[in-house]
């Protein structure tokens, strides 16, 4: 699972993904499937997309 999240943000991000909800939503979206792909619990699904995004908005910040 720690591979395959910043895979699928890799994947699905955009270009200004994050400044823009549309495509923020989109990939709250994929990650939730990879989590649900994974059996992560679904009551601590929320905090691990908002952790996973703030990573992605980090790296993204710091290229």
């Amino acid at each position: 699972m720690r591979k395959t999240c910043p895979k699928t943000v890799k994947e699905h991000r955009t270009h200004d993904w994050d400044k823009k909800e549309q495509a923020q939503a989109r990939l709250r979206l994929f990650i939730k499937k990879v989590l649900r792909k994974h059996g992560y619990p679904p009551n601590k699904e929320t905090k691990a997309v908002e952790d996973v995004l703030e990573q992605a908005k980090l790296q993204a910040a710091g290229m």
